[in-house]
């Protein structure tokens, strides 16, 4: 393992995500939708990265070139939330999350097949056991329509690219408000853009809906985007998607805490399984180094 405080954020980021669905569930009764909500959030983020730049005196301009990569990943960013929004509508939340979720292993396999990663045989296992205990995580349900499948893991696989091009491109060295002011710009753009053009309803009403997007825009879109950039800049792509994992688990806790979902045995182990996964990959990060850096 390479650092420990980084570890520590990337899982502050998985448990605030993990959160969110709670949130901004009242905001569906009031007219939410994916279009309006990933346009709102990143809206909403704009001026309070500008904030932060401005009082921090943190650089506000980057290179053309930079901008570019800014707005590449910023396009991946986005079709990591919209390509998952709308796979709800074929298939269950349940099954889609999962689908999204494979980004861990394919991570791993842009990680080594595009840029000679090598990864041990602890973790090739460590990712068998992660992918069982997804699966046992939602209980096997594979119900619903093609589509849906093919959005829900385009949505991982955009994740991948977002993560991985961060990493590679040396973005994730920059300034993570001045990256993250880039990204939510063309966020709110282009999801504002499409969600006119397709007629998409973005009008929310009541002050609870609003509420509830503007705890989660502070929360998940700055605070956790901006511990997964440092995340992503201190241990590479790989280990932030593994821990991150932990998001779906937080998820269904809160489920059950907060909504009073119910936890069946089947998903108790599913989540046993994740954890176990996660330790073994942070086990072979801290074998092969040798110590833990702080």
């Amino acid at each position: 393992m390479k650092k420990i405080r980084e570890c520590c954020f990337v899982l502050i980021a998985a448990a605030l995500y993990g959160i969110m669905p709670a949130l901004i569930k009242n905001a569906y009764y009031y007219g939410a939708n994916g279009f309006n909500v990933t346009f709102y959030m990143a809206a909403l983020s704009v001026p309070v990265y500008l904030i932060i730049i401005l009082v921090c005196k943190y650089p506000l301009i980057f290179p053309k070139k930079k901008i570019g990569q800014c707005a590449i990943a910023g396009l991946a960013d986005m079709g990591t939330f919209l390509l998952l929004y709308l796979s709800y509508a074929y298939i269950p939340v349940g099954v889609a999350t999962m689908l999204n979720f494979i980004y861990p292993v394919t991570v791993a396999l842009a990680m080594h097949f595009l840029f000679g990663d090598r990864f041990g045989k602890m973790k090739v296992w460590a990712l068998a056991v992660y992918l069982i205990g997804l699966a046992l995580l939602y209980g096997g349900d594979l119900s619903g329509g093609w589509q849906g499948f093919v959005l829900a893991v385009l949505s991982g696989l955009s994740y991948t690219v977002h993560a991985v091009y961060l990493d590679k491109t040396g973005l994730s060295e920059e300034n993570v408000y001045t990256v993250g002011l880039y990204k939510t710009i063309v966020v709110a753009v282009f999801t504002g853009s499409a969600g006119i053009l397709m007629k998409v309803p973005m009008v929310i009403t009541g002050w609870e809906g609003w509420n509830s997007i503007l705890i989660c825009t502070i929360l998940c879109r700055v605070v956790s985007g901006t511990l997964v950039l440092i995340g992503i800049r201190g241990l590479g792509a790989f280990l932030p998607s593994v821990l991150s994992t932990t998001e779906p688990v937080i998820a269904l806790l809160t489920g059950w805490l907060v909504l009073g979902e119910t936890v069946s045995k089947i998903q108790g182990l599913g989540i046993a399984l994740i954890l176990m996964a996660i330790l073994l990959i942070i086990f072979s990060d801290w074998n092969h180094s040798g110590d833990l850096e702080t």
